[in-house]
């Protein structure tokens, strides 16, 4: 049978992928590693084709039709649709060609904000707070101990206790010999010595935190309200997640459906990222390229795996062709052509992305991370002040108390 003449192609048009232009004479034209794809079977076959676009790939609804691409077929208002996630479910609709492509469904994360910029206790970092708790301690203790043994003044305890956690600042000691008091002047200048150096090498690069390994890890993040998760609107992944055996990827998908969290393929989406604190599940391919252009500073490609798919051109049920199609991507497949086309498209977006990250400037530090530490220094000043009032009050009533 012979290969129609015009072929309708639907699509649903996505950055990188399949994109649609028009040229010079407003005639549109396709670009993108799937629209490359296209090109190559017209001019192999000799048709031309028409292009719909859609805004998703389609989901079966309560009255048995679909939305989408896959309405677009059982409509047979088109031919064909261009790189179709192939499930039993659609193929009660459509008829798929062989399959071209194969795809994990996983999902990209934002990396957790350094407590540099998030944390108004920043400055505790570089210890951990059992460190913080043994020092504290331990002052404690010494100041009780050295203040016992010393009984010649009323205030010992506040004085040595005051006199020690000045040794922490760097400040001068006085000459008491004393054990006790050489094991905390050691301990204090390693103490000092360590965060100085720990806290220069976190203001330089601030500590990372764990970010989101698996789906399980992300499941409880989101239903715990710390993270927002998308899925694709139309996608096979958002009805696989609500049939899978698993609780996690139930409770993961009632949360996208109660918030309506899904996402249409757009240019938007693209150039602004997913903000902070949130994922998004879908195929490691297109994953790789939000997060190359994203920028994998910001975002991170998990390595957990939901499930492996297979996609393919899928046609309308009475399609002649389908066949001849099957033959020619066999052929492309066999001559690695589109994994050619995909290592050249990652090899330009980190190119680009190499070189907007070289002249991007750095982020001084500003007054909100400081703010904290201003107050507290600010408060001591104003402690300061008030003892020294008191102090000179304490020594006037005493003197004429002795008068």
């Amino acid at each position: 049978m012979k290969f129609p003449s015009i072929l309708k192609v639907a699509i649903v048009p996505t950055k990188y992928i399949v994109e649609i232009n028009k040229d010079e004479n407003n005639a549109t034209e396709i670009s993108g590693f799937e629209g490359n794809l296209l090109k190559i079977l017209s001019s192999t076959l000799g048709f031309k084709y028409e292009i719909f676009a859609e805004n998703e790939w389609g989901v079966l609804n309560k009255d048995g039709n679909w939305t989408g691409v896959l309405g677009l077929l059982q409509r047979k208002e088109v031919d064909v649709g261009l790189s179709v996630t192939m499930t039993d479910t659609r193929l009660n609709t459509v008829q798929f060609s062989r399959s071209y492509g194969k795809e994990d469904v996983t999902f990209i994360v934002s990396k957790p904000t350094s407590s540099l910029t998030t944390s108004n206790f920043w400055y505790l970092d570089p210890f951990e707070p059992n460190i913080w708790i043994f020092i504290s301690l331990y002052l404690i203790l010494t100041s009780v101990i050295l203040s016992t043994i010393n009984k010649k003044s009323n205030f010992l305890f506040l004085k040595t206790f005051f006199s020690l956690l000045g040794s922490l600042m760097k400040q001068p000691i006085s000459n008491d010999k004393s054990v006790l008091l050489a094991c905390w002047l050691f301990l204090s200048t390693m103490m000092t010595l360590c965060y100085s150096a720990l806290l220069l090498s976190y203001l330089t690069l601030p500590l990372n935190v764990e970010t989101i390994r698996n789906f399980e890890e992300l499941s409880k993040a989101v239903q715990l309200g710390k993270y927002r998760c998308f899925v694709e609107k139309g996608s096979a992944i958002g009805t696989s997640f609500r049939d899978s055996k698993h609780e996690h990827f139930r409770l993961l998908f009632e949360n996208m459906e109660r918030n309506n969290w899904f996402l249409k393929r757009s240019g938007d989406m693209y150039r602004k990222g997913l903000g902070k604190n949130a994922a998004f599940i879908s195929h490691r391919s297109i994953l790789q390229i939000l997060n190359a252009v994203w920028g994998s500073d910001a975002y991170e490609v998990s390595e957990d795996v939901f499930a492996s798919v297979n996609y393919g051109i899928a046609a309308r049920k009475d399609f002649c062709c389908i066949h001849i199609l099957s033959k020619i991507l066999s052929r492309i497949e066999a001559s690695h052509m589109r994994e050619q086309m995909t290592k050249d498209l990652f090899f330009k977006l980190n190119t680009a992305h190499e070189i907007s990250n070289k002249y991007r400037d750095q982020n001084p530090i500003t007054y909100e991370n400081i703010k904290d530490l201003i107050f507290i220094l600010i408060s001591g000043h104003l402690i300061a002040s008030v003892v020294f009032l008191a102090e000179i009050v304490f020594f006037n009533v005493n003197k004429k108390r002795k008068y």
